[in-house]
């Protein structure tokens, strides 16, 4: 992040630059703003991100973003999907700390009518997870009987909630931000067999 600012900073003070390109990570691109977001501002240099949480830039007129917006787009589309299938009882699971995950799952609290039934901040761990905070979110979403999780804490880490989920008996529908097709095959594969299973029974 502090190389980020560092870079940005340079950028801004160079008289050559005639635009920017990049900064994809929402925690960095926060980061940035908070730091240099009066002098971005004040460039008027054309800048072009790949943000998708737009409320990080929404009063900047020179940045724009290649992202679908989050807050525009993605969290309207995913609450019509929710309402339109029926759901009672969602519920949410994301990280804490970082900014794509926050957003999402303040983004569907306020959103949907109902709310959340609940609503899990996981500490991240490297590439995984803490093992003990995700069954005492298992269990609190077994305890209100959530009909969908939200599963917003990437790709690696939702395949190991998903084992969890798989291994207490609960699997719930799903909708899991990230690279669906990047789900170890025999873990998405278990968890649509479970629910089919479940279904089923």
């Amino acid at each position: 992040a502090q190389k980020a600012i560092t870079n940005m900073r340079a950028v801004i003070d160079d008289p050559t630059t005639l635009a920017m390109i990049g900064l994809s990570a929402s925690n960095r691109a926060k980061t940035v703003f908070d730091a240099l977001g009066k002098e971005i501002r004040d460039s008027a240099i054309p800048f072009l991100s790949n943000i998708s949480v737009n409320s990080i830039f929404q009063d900047y007129p020179n940045v724009f973003t290649t992202q679908a917006s989050q807050d525009d787009e993605r969290l309207p589309v995913m609450t019509s999907f929710i309402r339109h299938m029926n759901f009672a009882r969602p519920a949410f699971i994301g990280l804490r700390d970082i900014v794509f995950s926050s957003a999402l799952g303040d983004g569907l609290k306020e959103m949907l009518e109902g709310g959340l039934v609940s609503d899990h901040r996981l500490h991240a761990r490297g590439d995984g997870v803490d093992t003990a905070e995700v069954a005492a979110a298992i269990s609190e979403l077994k305890e209100k009987e959530a009909d969908l999780l939200v599963l917003a804490v990437g790709t690696n880490r939702a395949a190991a909630v998903m084992k969890e989920m798989m291994a207490a008996g609960f699997t719930p529908g799903l909708f899991i931000t990230g690279r669906i097709d990047a789900l170890p095959t025999e873990i998405a594969h278990a968890y649509s067999n479970a629910v089919y299973q479940l279904a089923w029974d």
